[in-house]
């Protein structure tokens, strides 16, 4: 199984603001050359630099507000965010238990271990070694353009409904089976 170097957790659902509300300078500005752009959550630093552009120009305030938001959902006290990060190992857990299931007796490494609940032992070999693998769990609010008449922003708070979760390799897994 390939090695992730990380995860991203969008915790909002999606918005879209015409590119013609933005200036293309603030387009350039936050974008680049890029067509994505995904600022982690727990940056500080970043999240008041994309909140300045935005603030620049006030056709993109939204942004503003919208990225606030999310960062807000982060700090406040009731955020599921150690919830969401124990769904996302039980996942890694039981998709690599199955694919090790298979390699195992080959390679001669550890004996995987089910494990159903979030309960599991942090001793075990194996879930050591499988947890090493996945390297960071990050939340992120993302940007993206969506063709060349519509920007995408993730702005609004999921509630209930799970939260989608990104490999580094760009394929997208929606969130466990768990409301939070």
């Amino acid at each position: 199984m390939r090695q992730h170097r990380l995860i991203d957790v969008l915790l909002q659902s999606e918005g879209y603001f015409a590119n013609a509300n933005w200036a293309p300078k603030t387009v350039q500005a936050i974008f680049g050359n890029e067509s994505v752009i995904l600022i982690d959550l727990r940056d500080t630093d970043e999240v008041k630099r994309v909140q300045k552009i935005f603030n620049a120009d006030y056709r993109t305030r939204a942004g503003t507000r919208a990225l606030g938001s999310a960062s807000g959902i982060l700090a406040s006290p009731g955020c599921p965010w150690p919830a969401i990060q124990a769904e996302i190992k039980l996942q890694w857990l039981k998709c690599n238990y199955q694919q090790d299931t298979v390699n195992a007796p080959k390679s001669g490494g550890p004996t995987p271990v089910k494990v159903e609940t979030y309960e599991w032992d942090d001793t075990n070999e194996w879930i050591k070694a499988t947890l090493e693998k996945l390297r960071e769990i990050r939340p992120v609010f993302m940007i993206r353009k969506k063709g060349e008449d519509q920007i995408a922003m993730r702005s609004r708070h999921r509630g209930s409904r799970r939260p989608n979760v990104c490999w580094d390799d760009g394929k997208w897994w929606e969130g466990a089976n768990h409301s939070y």
